[in-house]
């Protein structure tokens, strides 16, 4: 559903404003696994300031929390709520979902796909 108005400058109210039902499209595409699961490594990327993306190179490696904290110049607290953070934003379900997934997508130069 989407919420618009004709009118500028002012935040549609139910009363002023027309609420269009658009139907979930049926196409196979769209509720591809494989799909979905791309899209939650690219959202991620796609977020992820040069501190977060430190974070995701040691987690692909396996690497501790404190190692990466250590990386990262940051406290083992501070990288555990960026973590909690990029899980939320991705749309995975959890932790070992997001590092499950970003290993299986991210071309990492020790040779591994």
């Amino acid at each position: 559903k989407v919420l618009w108005s004709l009118e500028s400058g002012e935040t549609p109210t139910v009363n002023n404003s027309v609420i269009l039902d658009l139907k979930s499209s049926e196409d196979s595409f769209y509720s591809d696994t494989e799909l979905a699961r791309m899209l939650i490594v690219d959202k991620l990327l796609k977020s992820a300031d040069d501190t977060e993306k430190k974070i995701i190179d040691c987690l692909t490696k396996d690497e501790k929390t404190e190692k990466i904290a250590d990386v990262c110049f940051l406290t083992p607290g501070a990288v555990k709520y960026r973590i909690n953070k990029m899980v939320t934003e991705s749309g995975a379900k959890d932790k070992n979902e997001m590092v499950l997934l970003l290993k299986e997508y991210i071309y990492q130069e020790n040779g591994n796909d």
